[in-house]
This record gives C-alpha cells, structure tokens and sequence, in this order.
C-alpha cells in the first residue's frame, strides 16, 4: 500500500492502476479541466500526478516515501527513472537454453558495432551474419538489480543523484566540480548485500551474445550506417579493399595489362566486372596508347535506392617485350618506319646506357575515350590512401 495516494486521487485512478490507465486519466482529467474553470493549483497538481506516476522508479519511489521525496527527485534536474524497454520479440537470435526468457533493450543507448563488407557484396547487395554482444536488461530482476524487486533506498550521501559537488583548491577560483558519488558508485541507490541479484550482481544488465543477420542493400558504401530498431543498434559499415576495383564516388576505375600485340592489332578484351558478369570489350581497328583511360557508361557502381549506375573506367597497361629477335625488327621497321633527324652540319655522336628509369607519358595523348587526368591519373600510393 502506498504511504500517501494524493497523486493517484488527483488523476482518479487506485493505486493498482497500469500505465495505460494512468496515460487515459491524465488525458481525461486535463480535458476536463480545460472545458472548465481553470484551476491553476489543480492543473498543476494533475501535471505533477503524471509526471511521477508516468515514471517506473519515480511512481516506486512515491509509494514507498510519499510526495515530498519524489518532488525532491523530480525538481533535481536528476533523471532518476530508468529508459522505456521494449521486449524483444523474435527470441531466435538467442541461445536456445534461454529462448522462453524475456529481455528488455534500453532504446536511449543504441549500441554500436562494425561490420566489414567487400565491395562485391556492397555492388550486388546481401545479408551478412553478425556476432554481436548485447548488453540487455536482466531477465531475472527485469533491471531492478535486486532478489525482491522492490524499489531501491536512496543514498542519502548524494540524495539520488550518484555523484557530488566539490569545491576545487581556492587558488583556481572555488570552482566546483562533480565527483562520482563513492557510497553508491554513481547509480543513487543503495542495495542491500542480502537482497542483490545473483544473475546481475545488481547492475540490473548483463550481456548476450547475438547472432544477427544485417541485409545490406545495393549501393551501400563505407561508411554508411544501417539501423537494426529490434535491437536498438547501429551497425557501421567498412567496406574491404577490391584487389581489381576502386570507388571514387560512384565510378569504378580498374588497371588492365593489355599486351603490345593487342594495343596494335586489338582484341575482345574480357573483363570480370563485380556484378558477376563478364564484359566483352572489342578493340578491333583501334591502338590503345600506354595508361589510355576507356569509359564505359552505365557500368559502374549503383546508386542506392535508384536504377541508376556510375560509369566503369579502364585505364590500360601495355605490356612491352624485353628483346625481340632481329628478323622481327626488319618486319616492324618497314611497317613502323622511324621519325626522319636532320643532323646539322657539326654532330657529336655520344654512345649512351639504356637504363630502366621509369615511363614517360605524354600528357597529349589522349584519345575519344580518356577521362579528365585529374581524376583517372591516380598512382598506387593514392590508392592506398584512398582504401585507408
């Protein structure tokens, strides 16, 4: 029985009543008290009945020690009821021994965790399994922390609020600051040794490990985030380094080696793309130069929630023999005839080493197909700051 009722008579309801009924009566008593004569001390009578009894720890702590100290609470500034829980429904993602169990989730702390996804799975979309440790509200003691489940003592060391104001050394200017209550560690209440939960150990949570599965939708990229609400979860999304492909928006760009005899004569180049297709590129007629880009519209990375695609760029390697035989030479020489080099009149010749010193690329070479070189012409070191 509660030590006063005062409260429960404002919104006419027995002190037995639920939440819902509590929710129904405060709407009607306000109603009724705004198509009457407006009673400032009865209106705000019924504001503070709903803002005690609405609350779980505030209505335990009413009953137990009457209006005074639940004004106390209410009036500190201190949010001394805890988080809405919802239960959770699908008990499949738990252990089986403990599936008939019930488990609340506090929805004001949504946790995080990280999930690692390649850039295939990110292009076709999929759902990925997901081992995560959930920190759930005790089945035993349903939060309370306690064997008996009844409303916890206030620490009278920090009136409820878990923790202290101190006054720092003079010299700084009195200045105050906030120390974690000793008596009660911060949580306001004090339970009794007797009466402690032995599931939680009176921290009224415990952890479970969940299997989740985490459907990824086509064109989720790094750094996205996908909300799991059952679970009151965030899942951040890392997307792993393509050993072929890189993502600059939502264009791929891939490096393919091409050999000398297909940049002369072309070929049908065979290209594995991420949507598990292979795409036939034909080259027949035309030279492909040393780092050419080729553009492919509609091939590249999709845009979430839409049919649109980026656009796939290949920029070409040219794989050039190290020695070809003499008789080879002639034929290429009558076919590729050398630049014409007027000597002047006085000309030194100077024999010279050839050395590999790296390739040259002309930067006017650039054919139909080349991209602005601003945004193809990466080196591998961007890519590694790219994927980092």
């Amino acid at each position: 029985m509660p030590k006063d009722t005062i409260l429960y008579d404002a919104l006419g309801v027995n002190p037995n009543a639920s939440l819902n009924e509590i929710q129904k009566a405060y709407l009607n008593t306000s109603r009724e008290l705004e198509e009457g004569d407006f009673n400032k001390d009865e209106h705000f009578l019924v504001q503070t009945a709903y803002e005690i009894l609405s609350k779980p720890q505030l209505r335990r702590m009413y009953d137990t020690y009457g209006l005074e100290m639940s004004l106390q609470i209410l009036h500190s500034n201190f949010n001394y009821s805890p988080p809405q829980k919802q239960q959770q429904q699908d008990y499949s993602y738990y252990d089986e021994e403990e599936e008939e169990e019930d488990y609340y989730y506090d929805v004001d702390d949504w946790q995080h965790f990280n999930l690692d996804v390649s850039l295939k799975n990110l292009y076709l979309g999929c759902t990925l399994p997901l081992r995560i440790k959930l920190t759930v509200s005790c089945p035993h003691c349903h939060g309370n922390g306690t064997q008996s489940r009844m409303p916890h003592e206030i620490c009278h060391s920090c009136n409820g609020h878990g923790f202290k104001y101190i006054f720092v050394d003079p010299a700084y200017g009195n200045l105050q600051a906030r120390q974690t209550c000793s008596t009660c560690l911060g949580k306001g209440y004090i339970i009794d040794d007797e009466d402690i939960c032995q599931r939680c150990y009176g921290k009224g949570t415990i952890e479970k490990l969940m299997n989740k599965q985490v459907k990824i939708e086509p064109g989720t990229r790094g750094g996205d985030i996908i909300k799991l609400k059952d679970i009151h979860s965030l899942v951040y999304i890392h997307q792993k380094k393509d050993p072929t492909f890189v993502l600059n928006g939502n264009d791929l760009l891939m490096h393919k080696e091409i050999t000398l005899t297909q940049a002369l004569c072309g070929s049908h180049l065979v290209v594995d793309h991420l949507g598990d297709r292979k795409l036939i590129i034909p080259t027949i007629g035309r030279v492909i130069s040393p780092d050419q880009v080729l553009k492919i519209e509609g091939e590249g990375f999709p845009v979430k929630n839409s049919t649109k695609k980026g656009n796939l760029y290949i920029k070409f390697h040219v794989e050039f023999p190290t020695a070809i035989p003499p008789a080879l030479a002639t034929v290429l020489d009558k076919f590729l005839p050398r630049p014409v080099v007027q000597q002047e009149t006085e000309t030194y010749m100077q024999d010279g080493k050839l050395e590999d010193f790296g390739q040259y690329v002309d930067p006017q070479k650039q054919s139909e197909y080349s991209y602005e070189e601003d945004y193809l012409d990466y080196s591998e070191e961007e890519e590694e700051e790219y994927d980092d």
